[in-house]
């Protein structure tokens, strides 16, 4: 699947966002899928001012412009679709979502541990919403990421 990326192409947006609640969702959404979204994207308003309903798809495209500020990303696995959409709100990059059609998976298996995911996503929330009211200078940098990575492995 291609994402065409022409909100960004006519400066509408500097980031996309694949959004399956725009577009086709052709399998069930499990309730705790449905109700980090929520939390998360409540919180991505209430910092940021943006409202993305599908906060953790990984459908993502940016303008080259502002590629730059996700070169230092504390989080990985897990918090690193919430990181991303906090430190674009962090640096007044426009979001916009797009449909897109998701379809259930064919092969394997899950191993989302909901216990992980609610500890980095939590964090990541703390650290983001901590950095909007500059609170952060009272906090080495490298404390910061070591309680980070400390909750999310």
């Amino acid at each position: 699947m291609t994402i065409t990326p022409k909100k960004i192409l006519n400066k509408q947006a500097d980031m996309v966002i694949g959004s399956r609640y725009l577009g086709h969702c052709n399998y069930k959404i499990p309730c705790h899928t449905h109700v980090g979204e929520y939390l998360i994207g409540f919180f991505l308003w209430l910092l940021f001012g943006e409202n993305i309903k599908n906060n953790q798809s990984g459908f993502r495209a940016f303008n080259k412009h502002s590629i730059d500020i996700f070169d230092d990303l504390i989080y990985n696995q897990f918090g690193l679709c919430t990181e991303i959409l906090f430190k674009a709100g962090l640096n007044d990059l426009k979001m916009m979502e797009i449909p897109i059609t998701v379809n259930a998976r064919k092969f394997g298996t899950s191993y989302v541990q909901l216990v992980k995911i609610f500890l980095s996503v939590f964090s990541c929330i703390i650290v983001y919403g901590l950095k909007k009211f500059k609170l952060l200078n009272f906090f080495p940098e490298i404390i910061i990421k070591k309680v980070s990575r400390r909750l999310i492995k």
